[in-house]
């Protein structure tokens, strides 16, 4: 598991603590206007201190907010939908949503870049579960996920969504608040019930102030999905920020939402320039504009009575215009990605290591199964003219080698051996496995060939650290090589795991399982990378095509 630095983890403390001041200078403001704007002025420019954040929204499905829970989901559309799209897709921001009541679901998982309109349509598919309320439950889930995923340099946001009737005993929801608390992370809850436990709410939160109920709860969402629009765009150049920009007013807030998609996607503009303060300032100034009327363009609110309405509305349509155009190439690209993949250039040697001896063996068969579906996916052709070679390994004490590189030239012979596999009841070593891993690749991987290593285990309980660790450290010495190891097992050894591949966002567990096949296609797609590069979304490619197209 990855841990933070002090320092890293004491300049989040001090942005975390103003986001809360910033919320209740904006929301709950009271006395004069002119100290109430020095305050969120700042708050703010200690808040953006940060420009990446990443949120976690638990929305509970449980029987007691049957009547609310149309409105509990309503409220989550409404905060994604706030949020700056371009941030989303390029991972200045990561949303996870979890539902839960007797259990837990991770309905979206934390992942670098995300598609906004998919979020939507996800939270849309959650349904009503009824049963009983486990918020502790749910808390200790999102503690370890945050954990397990925190950027150093991000804001970490939960918002529970929940009446705050749980189920549990009274000391295991301190316990899980204590840890909630304690954990570094902004917390906040928005019980939608008028029929809500304020006392167990605070509990979690660690204050009441950040308990948002009945009127504050819109001005809540707007307000803080803002301040993070405003967080992780604070980094851009002034000269960028300038530039081809859309002042978007809700009635609450302004939005600043670049027009120009260059410079939302290239990386290379981001400063941590200090200049960045002047434009924090104006967007503090314009958190105190509540009442201007407003209308409706596009499910975005505007001033009616700006004398540049006109202008904002053309702007706003011209992005509505390259939004549709990039949306049709990225529809059409997805389908390419779904259908089979044909490697454009070089050599690829795809290697499975396979624990026989799992949590269970349903968790075994799951494994294999996504080891067909990504094997599915590859073309015919690849496989029969060799350019893409697969061999199987397999391991619990002892590790063997189950199909050699070059020896299986169709796809139907590959997934033959998958058939073949079964489970056993030995404990498994991990480190013999890896170990036969790198002394097959070194002595019979193809030279002028990308490597990709595939690790289905949950870990192992039988080897010493040290083991592992040099395990690893020879592994890492194979060139051009990709790793990634997926458990569909709930108990599992994380930071073992995170030792072999040496990257978390490679590691598929829990909610992020179904997300591996399309993120190791996108890998087969794309070809030779260099082993330290992020891996690509290739669904942003129509993005790039069309800012090269219209800029020469």
């Amino acid at each position: 598991m990855m841990h933070s630095s002090e320092s890293s983890n004491r300049n989040n403390s001090i942005s975390n603590t103003t986001l809360q001041a910033a919320l209740h200078a904006a929301i709950r403001a009271r006395g004069t206007e002119e100290e109430e704007g020095r305050k969120k002025k700042s708050n703010l420019e200690t808040v953006c201190k940060a420009n990446k954040v990443d949120i976690m929204i638990a929305l509970d499905s449980s029987g007691s907010v049957f009547n609310v829970f149309e409105d509990q989901r309503k409220l989550v559309h409404e905060l994604i939908n706030f949020l700056a799209p371009a941030a989303l897709v390029d991972g200045r921001i990561q949303v996870s949503v979890i539902r839960f009541a007797s259990s837990t679901d991770v309905v979206i998982p934390f992942k670098i870049s995300q598609n906004p309109n998919e979020i939507m349509e996800k939270v849309s598919k959650i349904k009503f579960t009824g049963g009983s309320t486990r918020i502790a439950e749910v808390v200790n889930l999102a503690v370890s996920d945050l954990s397990r995923w925190r950027r150093d340099d991000a804001i970490q946001i939960f918002i529970l969504i929940s009446d705050g009737n749980g189920h549990e005993l009274w000391h295991v929801a301190q316990r899980a608040g204590k840890n909630l608390q304690n954990a570094n992370i902004e917390i906040f809850a928005v019980p939608i019930s008028r029929d809500h436990n304020l006392n167990e709410l605070t509990l979690y939160t660690g204050d009441v102030n950040r308990v948002y109920i009945e009127t504050e709860q819109r001005q809540f969402v707007r307000t803080i999905s803002s301040l993070i629009n405003q967080c992780v765009g604070a980094n851009l150049s002034v000269a960028n920020v300038a530039e081809k920009r859309l002042s978007v007013f809700d009635g609450d807030t302004m939005i600043n939402v670049n027009l120009n998609p260059q410079h939302e996607l290239t990386k290379q503009e981001v400063t941590q320039s200090d200049k960045v303060n002047s434009n924090l300032t104006i967007f503090a100034n314009l958190l105190d504009d509540l009442k201007l009327p407003i209308i409706k363009a596009n499910d975005t609110e505007m001033l009616a009575n700006s004398k540049k309405s006109a202008k904002l509305i053309n702007d706003l349509r011209s992005e509505l215009i390259i939004n549709e155009i990039v949306e049709k190439k990225k529809r059409r690209t997805e389908e390419n990605i779904t259908a089979k993949i044909t490697l454009p250039v070089g050599n690829l040697d795809l290697l499975f290591a396979i624990d026989l001896s799992p949590a269970s063996p349903d968790d075994l068969k799951n494994q294999l199964k996504l080891a067909t579906e990504l094997v599915n996916k590859i073309a015919d052709e690849d496989i029969n003219e060799k350019r893409i070679r697969i061999a199987i390994l397999t391991f619990d004490q002892e590790a063997k080698l189950d199909l050699e590189w070059g020896r299986a030239t169709t796809k139907a012979q590959v997934l033959q051996h998958f058939e073949f596999i079964k489970y056993t009841m030995n404990n498994s070593s991990l480190v013999n496995g890896i170990t036969l891993v790198t002394q097959y690749a070194e002595k019979f991987r193809r030279p002028n060939a990308q490597l990709i290593i595939i690790l289905f285990s949950n870990g192992s309980n039988q080897d010493s650290w040290h083991s592992i660790i040099q395990t690893a450290k020879k592994l890492h010495e194979l060139h051009e090589t990709i790793i990634y190891a997926i458990t569909t097992s709930k108990q599992y050894r994380f930071v073992e795991l995170e030792a072999f591949t040496r990257d978390k966002w490679k590691i598929y567990v829990d909610g992020r399982i179904g997300q591996f096949v399309t993120d190791a296609s996108k890998q087969l797609v794309i070809g030779k990378v260099n082993e330290n590069d992020e891996l690509i979304d290739i669904r942003s490619l129509p993005i790039i095509e069309f800012i090269q197209t219209h800029n020469g």
